[in-house]
């Protein structure tokens, strides 16, 4: 999720961005996303469009 469209970020981090993930929660989308935990972060804040998940 996130790594076809941020494929730089892979590249550098070599790990997935969160962006794919973080937009389902808004679409409700329970059979891609089954948890979501997000450890000394706020998505409401870090993500871009961050007034699309208030």
């Amino acid at each position: 999720l996130g790594g076809d469209q941020y494929p730089l970020f892979y590249k550098l981090w070599g790990r997935k961005a969160p962006y794919g993930v973080v937009t389902l929660i808004p679409e409700s989308i329970p059979e891609k996303l089954k948890a979501f935990m997000v450890i000394g972060g706020n998505p409401l804040i870090s993500m871009p469009d961050s007034h699309a998940f208030k």
